[in-house]
């Protein structure tokens, strides 16, 4: 009889970032037209990844006075 590993269990569902969830074809788009370490590469993905950021701290919300 196989024993069911129940420690996964109890660890919290993980948020998933739609922001994230949406680069990832670019990314891999960029892997798959670039040579391993190429500095072509490291500037995409750089670039991908700041502008990311970006686009998270735009969609913050923002303090208000109240």
């Amino acid at each position: 009889m196989i024993e069911r590993d129940e420690t996964d269990a109890e660890w919290p569902a993980a948020e998933v970032d739609p922001i994230n969830m949406a680069i990832c074809p670019l990314i891999e788009h960029i892997l798959a037209v670039t040579a391993d370490g190429s500095s072509e590469r490291k500037a995409a993905l750089s670039d991908v990844l700041h502008i990311a950021e970006r686009i998270k701290q735009a969609l913050a919300p923002k303090p208000t006075l109240n």
